[in-house]
């Protein structure tokens, strides 16, 4: 699986790991030093959140050769006496972070913790503090303004499908092919529409499903207290059955408990009712709208 942190996604991990660094710190705080280009932008971000922009900072690299990891420009001679959080974004093996350990501890330090976004499950060195596990197959990409990217422009959100990807819907869009799921009560729709529901409503979100060249789907829901209502969900024609459907209830799902989102609600068309129940959504009631015909309302429950 393919893990993408999103700029937005990832400063609310950092918000949230440095509540629990004020936790532990206290009112003193570390010398943060930052491992390669990800740990640049940990330390980069964490002073404003830790509310100390004159936190002392530094950064360095290392270089793996014949299995040996040597540090580069370590700040051996500044941090004797002071407590060192060192930051990395993401914990394979653990050793990178196992080595500058030693070496900050041998350097004086008094204290030294480790932080990182995620830690590989078969790691033998586990940060101090992490936001989540990723399993050995896993990747993960962060796709922050400015970072040097793994991979091209434009950037993928959250989630990754075989040979597509998951985006908010932008101006840009209006100039790739724009799919039809076969429905005319959805067809009739296009990016023109769905941007106009964006300028009307902040709480108004649509993400499409983008394969370089076409938008082959769309998700467009809007937020209202601790619940989603979805208003679209539709599927290119040619590609329906193919599991895009589902994963973007997936991606969803994830979003709302993120967000701390704890109900999804919809208005099937009622031909659709037993795809949504197969999805752990329940029927409410049913009702039927001119030109739109029957619908059934459904909810499920995120957590």
């Amino acid at each position: 699986m393919e893990i993408f942190i999103t700029e937005e996604i990832f400063n609310r991990i950092l918000n949230s790991l440095a509540k629990e660094l004020l936790n532990y710190y206290g009112t003193t705080r570390p010398v943060l030093i930052g491992v390669g280009i990800s740990g640049i932008e940990i330390v980069g971000r964490l002073p404003q959140y830790l509310g100390d922009p004159n936190i002392e900072i530094y950064v360095c690299d290392v270089e793996r050769k014949n299995g040996q990891i040597n540090a580069i420009n370590f700040p051996s001679d500044k941090i004797s006496g002071k407590k060192v959080l060192i930051t990395y974004a993401r914990v394979d093996t653990g050793k990178t972070l196992s080595v500058l350990s030693e070496l900050a501890l041998h350097s004086g330090a008094t204290d030294v913790k480790t932080l990182s976004i995620a830690v590989r499950e078969s790691a033998l060195f586990f940060p101090n503090f992490f936001s989540f596990m990723i399993k050995d197959e896993d990747n993960m990409y962060l796709l922050l303004k400015g970072y040097p990217p793994d991979i091209s422009f434009p950037y993928p959100t959250v989630v990754s499908f075989p040979n597509a990807f998951i985006h908010e819907l932008t101006v840009e869009d209006t100039c790739k092919g724009w799919f039809k799921c076969g429905d005319e009560r959805i067809d009739k729709m296009g990016p023109g529409e769905y941007l106009y529901y964006k300028k009307l409503s902040k709480q108004c979100r649509v993400f499409v499903i983008d394969d370089g060249k076409r938008i082959i789907g769309i998700l467009h829901f809007s937020k209202r207290k601790n619940r989603i209502w979805i208003d679209t969900l539709a599927i290119s024609k040619d590609l329906q059955g193919q599991g895009f459907g589902s994963r973007l209830i997936s991606f969803l799902i994830d979003w709302c408990k993120f967000n701390n989102v704890r109900w999804i609600y919809l208005d099937a068309f009622y031909e659709r009712e037993n795809f949504y129940r197969k999805l752990n959504f329940s029927k409410i009631e049913e009702f039927e709208i001119p030109s739109y015909g029957k619908l059934s309302r459904m909810k499920r429950r995120v957590f």
